[in-house]
């Protein structure tokens, strides 16, 4: 019986599709393995088959062999039926198959299971005592390692401070260099690899180079500059195997003259005549070194910057570094602009003479940017009495223009109703801005008093210069509303005014608040569930969405469930399905819009009874039959509906919690266009004399008597419980239309 299934089930295998994948895996006599067939499956069979047997020696966990060295391990749970073969043979050796059928797809796998045999005897040849091996720098150096090859084949290879510098597949690696100074004490070590060994075998041996000394004067290169009177230090660092034991320190002129014959060479007092070519020489038993430098005692440079203040109009600026000192061999640093309180705005690259030439690309744009400080850097190396060797000096650039509003205004501005809001613009301007208006939506001037105040200050602002953020002296000035009004959701425009043009900037004021709680919540059960109802309350001026929490009442983890967003109906109803029969639930609600989450509704709890349509409310005052329950319940809700209808408008427009939020962004500015102008870097360029100081900040007050304020939301000619029942989707539309970006997350 045993014989003909093990026949029909290799008829199977030999007609379906069979996946296969080899694996060689190394094993040592006496030792266990076990074969681990990749393919799981709880559903089918997995066979094992063994070298010199056709048919399989196991199904899952039952065996056909009579081999007690062979076992079959076994996770049900997986599926998982691996081989173990303890006291392994050499008999054992061969290709060993696991198979398994899943969807008329045989998947086999095969391992070809190898006695593995790890290299030994790994040494480097003419190794002296302490692992080393010695040469002088510029011989030729030959490494030879070999090795006992082992199965499989091994690789052999050489490091050099874990670096790797030759490989072989043979079991020898040779490795010729020419012997550096950089070679001294480096370590070079012999490997061989194999999946036979469990540790890598290795051999290290440490290369000493003999060398002559390499010299070097420490900090100082070629060339020593110094100023006259200072003390002057010249260390001779040399380093050479065997170590240096020779110093010589000469001084090139007519004739060679000795110095010293110490490490280093002092001279308390510098004086030109000291000015020369010094020689350090350091000698030991392989060779000499040497190392020159150049004294030249100098003084630091005087720096001057030769500018002119210009306008927004000017084509050609320039600023001129003037240097003074010996050697005139100046080096350049980049200048720095740097706003009036020290703001780092850019580096800039000079000319080589000293001179700057400010960039004319998209003057037009941020021509003002070019306001601040510029310093010059300049070095011949020669520090100053402070010890200080680049030496530096700055001047105050004025460009005149036209007023900029600058980059940390706002675009939005966002209001409690009925509240205080304040409207703040920030604007840059030399020379001083000398008209200034604010108006709305349509255009016409606000008629500042009680209401609407106007407050300018001198300040200091944040604006981008030529993309740094820096702080600037500027001009704040605040519209404040005393008291937020539908009439005042509006688009007001700032226009400031001087000399050299104009510019504006657009705020827009609207409301923004959190939606207020789903009213009139009731919950009725159905089959395997339960279906809420809700009236929409106000959504705090934007789309709101809906979310229903429910949980088994001796749960205390909410399961919460998204609705429909907020519609035109203010009724509204979900189903909640696959409650459990017999068990106490626990409901609430909430609403979301772009602004955050309202309060929680207060909680209704509800056991839904085994019997289809029967159920127990908590939370109703009372024990009366379910369909008087219903009748209350739907009589309530009409009464409820007809209310709601006449005092929505009123509760959306009063009961809010309303949050304000900036939208800051890069802002455009308005330009006026500019006469072309030419000019020289050093030809004053001509200029309006003014004193910017005769100027008094005075309020700027702006009178429209009269002047009725459009509201923005949207209303029709209808009755007036339409038009309130449509208040508030009229204005999310209108804020919509009006403000398509906003600063909120959108959810």
């Amino acid at each position: 019986m045993k014989a003909v299934e093990q026949m029909i089930l290799m008829l199977i295998w030999s007609s379906i599709h069979r996946s296969s994948a080899k694996l060689d895996v190394l094993v040592r006599i006496n030792e266990s393995t076990v074969l681990k067939c990749p393919t799981h499956s709880t559903t089918t069979s997995t066979n094992w088959f063994v070298p010199g047997i056709v048919a399989p020696i196991s199904t899952n966990s039952t065996l056909y062999t009579d081999n007690n060295r062979i076992s079959i391990t076994v996770n049900h749970r997986k599926g998982e039926y691996n081989l173990r073969i303890s006291n392994f043979q050499t008999s054992d050796v061969g290709i060993y198959k696991c198979t398994v059928s899943i969807k008329n797809v045989a998947y086999q796998h095969e391992f070809n299971l190898i006695i593995g045999k790890p290299p030994r005897n790994l040494r480097i040849e003419n190794i002296e005592n302490q692992s080393t091996v010695q040469g002088k720098e510029g011989e030729e150096l030959t490494l030879k390692c070999t090795v006992e090859s082992g199965e499989p084949k091994e690789s052999l290879l050489f490091e050099r401070n874990g670096n790797i510098l030759k490989e072989s597949n043979t079991s020898t690696v040779i490795l010729t260099f020419i012997l550096r100074h950089t070679d001294h004490r480096s370590l070079y070590t012999c490997k061989a690899i194999s999946s036979a060994l469990n540790v890598t075998l290795s051999q290290f041996v440490t290369v000493m180079v003999l060398y002559a000394p390499q010299v070097n004067l420490g900090n100082v290169g070629e060339s020593l500059m110094i100023e006259e009177g200072n003390k002057l230090t010249v260390n001779c660092i040399a380093e050479g195997n065997p170590e240096p034991y020779n110093y010589t320190w000469t001084k090139m002129s007519e004739t060679t003259r000795l110095i010293s014959t110490l490490p280093a060479f002092y001279i308390n007092v510098i004086q030109r005549k000291d000015a020369g070519l010094y020689s350090c020489v350091v000698t030991n038993t392989i060779g000499s070194g040497k190392a020159d430098t150049n004294v030249v005692v100098m003084y630091s440079p005087k720096v001057d910057i030769i500018y002119t203040n210009y306008t927004e109009k000017t084509k050609q600026r320039c600023l001129v570094c003037k240097v003074k000192g010996v050697p005139e061999e100046y080096t350049f640093s980049e200048w720095e602009h740097k706003s009036y309180y020290g703001d780092h705005i850019r580096f800039m690259s000079g000319n080589q003479n000293g001179s700057l030439t400010l960039p004319t690309e998209n003057m037009r744009d941020s021509g003002y940017q070019d306001n601040g400080y510029y310093k010059c850097t300049v070095s011949n190396g020669i520090a100053d009495s402070d010890g200080v060797m680049r030496q530096s000096a700055e001047v105050y650039l004025v460009v005149e223009g036209k007023p900029i509003f600058v980059s940390d205004n706002v675009e939005e501005v966002y209001g409690k109703y009925l509240g205080s809001i304040s409207i703040v613009v920030n604007i840059f301007s030399i020379p001083k801005y000398t008209e200034l208006e604010v108006l709305d939506g349509k255009s016409q001037p606000i008629s500042f008093g009680s209401h609407f105040r106007l407050i300018e200050e001198n300040t200091s602002v944040m604006d981008q210069f030529l993309g740094t953020e820096i702080k600037v002296i500027g001009y704040k000035i605040t519209v404040k509303i005393e008291r937020l009004t539908n009439d005042n959701i509006d688009k007001y425009t700032f226009k400031a005014k001087n000399e050299f043009g104009q510019s504006m900037h657009m705020i827009s004021v609207l409301f923004a608040g959190t939606p207020e709680p789903p009213l009139n919540v009731t919950v009725v059960p159905v089959e395997n569930g339960a279906r809420i109802e809700w009236t929409t309350n106000f959504n705090g001026g934007f789309k709101q969405s809906f979310f229903i929490e429910y949980r088994e009442q001796e749960d205390k983890r909410w399961q919460k469930v998204q609705t429909l967003t907020s519609t035109m109906n203010d009724r509204m109803f979900w189903t909640i399905g696959n409650l459990h029969e017999d068990r106490s639930y626990s409901f609430r609600m909430f609403s979301r819009n772009k602004i955050g989450d309202s309060n929680r509704t207060d909680e209704i709890d509800v056991k839904i009874f085994k019997k289809k349509n029967e159920a127990i409310l908590y939370g109703v005052v009372g024990s009366v039959l379910f369909g008087s329950i219903l009748v209350i319940v739907s009589l309530i809700y009409l009464i409820k509906k007809w209310i709601n209808k006449q005092s929505m408008t009123k509760k959306k427009a009063v009961n809010k919690d309303y949050s304000q939020a900036y939208n800051l962004e890069e802002r455009v500015y308005d330009e006026i266009d500019e006469n072309n102008m030419t000019g020289s870097c050093f030809i004053k360029t001509e200029k309006n004399e003014r004193n910017d100081n005769k100027d008094e900040d005075q309020p700027i007050q702006k009178e429209n008597n009269g002047r009725r304020r459009d509201i923005l939301f949207s209303r029709s000619q209808s009755s007036k419980e339409n038009d309130e029942s449509n208040a508030i989707e009229n204005t999310r539309q209108s804020h919509e239309n009006l403000h398509g970006t906003h600063s909120y997350e959108q959810f």
